[in-house]
């Protein structure tokens, strides 16, 4: 603010309590955490608010620059200090993302229809009521900005739940965030389109996690979380998609 004045809201939520990505969270916490994010998404898809926010983030897209460091310095130190043998299809992708990082955060963040996401969409952002109740909350929206809703759902279900609990709930999840959508208003989002997004959100969330391993150091704890949890869901969710095909074949942007 130019007066130099700031307010700090508070709100008891108690006894709502916070999530863990390390814990993980149930499937039907997961349900209703994405049909939330669903009606957030369908209230500012194409919102003429979008253009008013002088103060709503944008999200660069990475230049030659940033891209020749990805590929000679950041993929070659997370390699090192994940320090284990990585899927072909994986290692393929790690390769190819220093050529198509930009062009993918392009699509994701740039490419209209847009509406307002989270950008932080996980467990420890999240508080959820007692077993049985709908309650829940988000917080911590400092990364707020324009781009593909469903770039929120997939950072949410592949590092928010288990892996087992990602394959057995992940298509009907997003089925039912498509129905939230269509529900609210957005009847010209389709599954094929909406898988697409899906698998390029996946594949740009694990370039953000090879950044982030990369610049380690962090607590042994953070390590652990990144290194031995955050990554293997992602690589599963990958691997699962067949998302080294999407580069193989060469990305349809539009």
């Amino acid at each position: 603010m130019e007066s130099g004045w700031h307010i700090l809201l508070l709100e008891d939520l108690s006894p709502a309590r916070s999530g863990s990505r390390t814990r993980g969270c149930s499937r039907d916490e997961a349900r209703i955490a994405i049909h939330q994010i669903a009606r957030f998404h369908a209230h500012w898809r194409e919102s003429p608010g979008l253009d008013k926010f002088k103060w709503l983030s944008g999200t660069e897209i990475p230049g030659d620059a940033e891209l020749a460091h990805f590929r000679e310095q950041l993929w070659p130190d997370f390699l090192q200090k994940v320090n284990t043998q990585l899927p072909d299809e994986v290692i393929k992708i790690g390769e190819m993302l220093g050529e198509y990082k930009g062009q993918i955060t392009r699509h994701l963040f740039t490419q209209k229809p847009q509406t307002l996401i989270h950008a932080d969409y996980q467990l420890e952002n999240m508080m959820f009521g007692t077993a049985g109740e709908e309650t829940f909350f988000v917080v911590d929206w400092q990364f707020v900005k324009r781009g593909c809703g469903i770039w929120d759902v997939a950072y949410f279900l592949s590092q928010s739940l288990t892996q087992e609990d990602r394959k057995a709930t992940e298509i009907s999840i997003l089925h039912d965030y498509l129905r939230v959508l269509d529900d609210y208003g957005v009847r010209d989002y389709y599954f094929d389109d909406a898988m697409y997004d899906y698998r390029l959100s996946l594949i740009h969330r694990f370039g953000a996690l090879i950044t982030t391993i990369a610049a380690m150091p962090f607590s042994e704890e953070q390590i652990m979380m990144h290194v031995d949890v955050l990554l293997p869901r992602i690589i599963s969710a990958l691997l699962d998609h067949d998302c080294h095909l999407l580069l193989d074949s060469g990305l349809r942007m539009y």
